[in-house]
């Protein structure tokens, strides 16, 4: 998923496919991949304190796995996560792979 401007979305899209394909074909380091971890957990804490942003993840977490996973939970499996778990799931959504709709 991502959103933009009409005009912008295919150079939105090859940017994303060949980040993608990067992830898939090359590992990233352990400093990196580290850095990346850190990054994305400051992001969720930072984006829990918005109440209303939260009540939406649940609502949508409720609905689409019937379950609330805590903070510290996701923060748990995000910190075990190995660069090696992001390169097979960048394999995963390879653009070759995936379909694409598109709403303008």
């Amino acid at each position: 998923y991502f959103g933009c401007d009409a005009d912008d979305t295919n150079l939105c899209k090859r940017l994303i496919d060949r980040t993608v394909e990067k992830l898939a074909s090359e590992r990233l380091s352990e400093r990196r991949f580290a850095s990346i971890v850190r990054q994305h957990i400051g992001q969720m804490t930072v984006g829990a304190e918005n109440k209303e942003n939260t009540i939406m993840s649940m609502a949508r977490a409720v609905l689409y796995r019937g379950k609330v996973e805590s903070l510290q939970n996701i923060v748990s499996h995000i910190s075990n996560l190995q660069p090696e778990d992001l390169r097979l799931a960048a394999e995963m959504i390879a653009p070759e792979r995936l379909s694409m709709l598109t709403f303008c």
